[in-house]
């Protein structure tokens, strides 16, 4: 449908006398040229539904035209439909509702269904959102965030990113793009901020998968090689004027064997130092 050129044109005063369509005498629009309408015109719709488009081999209204093209309105209209139905599939607004307004959904559909034209064994299609490139200045940027709710009794919504499920569930990457001539930009994640009182920060926690039969997930934290020096990493408590926040290294307890704590520095011609120490108080 989108290959289907949307045109506005004008009737002669002859064609719209043999279609009784107006009078000819008034076939002007306000400012005394020719009126338009919209339509489609058959020779280019032809290109791309030629099934709509018949050939009147007699001159219809005796104005010298052959090969005269009549466009099919009606089954236009029907694959039209068809085309809204299939777009549904894929992007949707439910109506709203006295409770909230409507959800809106943009998905590439399922594989197999009566929309599309893959078979029961092929893969589902990718989305894409994307900014548009940017030739000499900088490129647009993406949010990606619910909306704000009532401060005084509602909740802000959910910010959900997950991979699919299956035999084989699919990995999630968020990562930051390389500089060119900078240093590289930084990732965050951040715990939201409490105003309230007796309110408390918002957690950053970083979770493992569970196995049944076997060894739980690993969690690995690792900073970038350099070419003189490798990152750092740190892991540090929060500030307070009272009292600081508390870093804690401990592995888990089991009804077996508990799992080791190591701390060491790594290998080289020269050996680095492994340091546990508390800082001195400031008065």
């Amino acid at each position: 449908m989108n290959s289907v050129q949307l045109r506005e044109y004008g009737y002669t005063p002859e064609w719209s006398a043999y279609r009784a369509l107006q009078n000819p005498d008034d076939n002007v629009d306000v400012d005394g040229g020719p009126a338009t309408t919209r339509g489609v015109i058959a020779q280019e719709l032809e290109t791309v539904f030629p099934e709509h488009v018949g050939t009147i081999s007699q001159d219809p209204a005796g104005l010298g035209l052959t090969d005269f093209r009549q466009v099919d309105k009606q089954g236009l209209v029907l694959d039209l439909i068809g085309a809204l139905q299939a777009q549904s599939e894929r992007f949707s607004v439910d109506v709203d509702d006295a409770s909230k307004t409507g959800d809106i959904a943009v998905t590439s559909a399922t594989a197999g269904s009566q929309f599309t034209s893959t078979g029961d064994a092929g893969d589902s299609g990718a989305v894409f959102i994307s900014t548009g490139d940017a030739v000499n200045g900088n490129s647009g940027s993406l949010s990606l965030a619910a909306g704000p709710a009532s401060l005084a009794t509602g909740k802000g919504g959910d910010v959900t990113i997950a991979s699919g499920t299956g035999a084989a569930g699919g990995d999630v990457l968020i990562s930051v793009a390389d500089a060119v001539m900078d240093s590289a930009p930084t990732l965050k994640l951040h715990g939201g901020g409490a105003s309230a009182a007796s309110a408390s920060g918002g957690d950053v926690q970083i979770l493992s998968g569970s196995s049944v039969a076997d060894q739980g997930g690993i969690v690995q934290m690792n900073a970038g090689p350099g070419g003189t020096a490798g990152g750092s990493v740190r892991i540090s408590s929060g500030a307070s004027d009272t009292a600081t926040g508390t870093a804690t290294l401990v592995s888990s307890d089991s009804s077996g064997v508990s799992g080791a704590l190591s701390l060491g520095s790594g290998d080289g011609s020269s050996g680095s130092e492994t340091r546990v120490s508390s800082l001195e108080h400031q008065h």
